[in-house]
């Protein structure tokens, strides 16, 4: 698929950039990050392979090409979108409520619908974040108008 290898090529350049600024962080900050971007151009690179193989496949059984079109890049772009949401409101919220309304909102997106599906998860995602970064690692958390 041709949309594949171009968001394979999107996620190898992004991930060589933010290789480049992660060189910049102090010794030994820098390992997580790098570690997390080379998985990452690692998984991109299986995505175009994949790709290749498959569109190779098609055309032996003879198959139509898949086009490009502007559909394909809906659910990422909403899914980004509702990322640059959760960063923007963190600031005004407070890390907690956005972190709920964005699991809630991306949970709906993504087709679940029980109420019991939603409380289970979120409580389970916040109060996971909550015990090993606030009580454990003491890491601070933004605060906004609500908590």
């Amino acid at each position: 698929m041709q949309s594949d290898r171009i968001i394979a090529v999107i996620i190898v350049a992004f991930s060589l950039w933010l290789y480049g600024v992660a060189d910049e962080f102090p010794k030994g900050t820098d390992t997580f990050p790098k570690l997390l971007l080379v998985t990452l151009i690692f998984l991109a690179t299986l995505l175009f392979a994949q790709s290749l193989r498959r569109q190779r496949e098609s055309v032996h059984a003879g198959e139509k090409s898949e086009k490009v079109s502007a559909r394909n890049f809906v659910p990422p772009a909403i899914t980004f979108l509702g990322c640059v949401a959760f960063v923007a409101l963190v600031p005004v919220l407070g890390y907690f409520t956005s972190g709920v309304l964005f699991s809630a909102a991306m949970m709906f997106y993504l087709g679940a619908r029980r109420m019991r599906t939603f409380l289970i998860s979120i409580a389970g995602v916040m109060l996971f974040i909550y015990i090993l970064f606030i009580m454990q690692l003491r890491v601070p958390v933004p605060h906004g108008l609500l908590f």
